[in-house]
């Protein structure tokens, strides 16, 4: 029997508390990308637009996933994004470091 490898995202969540999960190899990309600089959700879909399919939906996913990983302190907005959204500026524009 030949063990698989699998990628696990580590992290603590407010509360303090280490939370996990497996990670597959879209998500495991789209966090590299994100650890290798802040950059914003327009930036990052604008990246991975050439290699995705012509239909919007996944958008629509990725704005799930960024959503997700924020609430659950995954990515953390940069300073400046959190002013910025304070202002008034749209949630996509937010700069995120992993």
């Amino acid at each position: 029997m030949q063990e698989a490898e699998t990628a696990l995202l580590i992290w603590r969540n407010a509360e303090d508390d280490v939370m996990y999960q497996t990670l597959d190899g879209f998500d495991m990309m789209l966090l590299e990308i994100m650890g290798s600089s802040a950059l914003s959700f327009d930036t990052l879909a604008q990246t991975l637009v050439e290699f995705m399919p012509k239909a919007d939906n996944w958008k629509n996913i990725l704005l799930g996933k960024w959503s997700g990983w924020i609430e659950q302190r995954i990515i953390i907005p940069s300073l400046s994004a959190i002013s910025e959204n304070m202002e008034g500026n749209s949630p996509s524009q937010n700069h995120l470091s992993a």
